[in-house]
Order: structure tokens, then sequence, then C-alpha cells
């Protein structure tokens, strides 16, 4: 199942534990201030919560305080 899910970051661990198939591959995008960050995770274990890292992580200086900065150098 494709799914597309928007949540604020205290919402995300309990969608982990909502993970049940061993293989479900998931990408998180954490948008914020001051940076965006990517990462792109696999469920290998329940009991406990193993997760893998299938890409490396990734991110830069372009969060919401860029996006404001520039937003009002346009206007």
């Amino acid at each position: 199942m494709d799914e597309l899910i928007f949540v604020y970051s205290g919402s995300c661990s309990s969608l982990l534990r909502n993970l049940s198939s061993i293989g479900t591959t998931f990408v998180v995008v954490n948008c914020g201030g001051g940076t965006l960050d990517l990462t792109t995770r696999k469920l290998v274990g329940n009991n406990p919560l193993q997760l893998s890292e299938v890409t490396e992580r990734s991110g830069d200086f372009c969060g919401s305080a860029f996006v404001d900065k520039e937003f009002i150098a346009f206007t």
C-alpha cells in the first residue's frame, strides 16, 4: 500500500508502533526551521522495534526560516 502521511514530530513515534509488516520501507522528511532532512528506513524487526537505513541521511540548510527570508525579499 502506498500512503502519504503528514504528522507533527511528536506523532512520529506512534506511527512507528503501527508498522507491522517486516520489510515495510518508508521515507522520513523532517522540515524544521533551519534544516530539511531526509532518510529512508526499513522495518526489520518488531520486538523490539528495529529499523535499517536504506539510504544515507541527507539534509541542507533550507528549512522554513530560509523560505520565510526569501519570501520577504521577494515581496
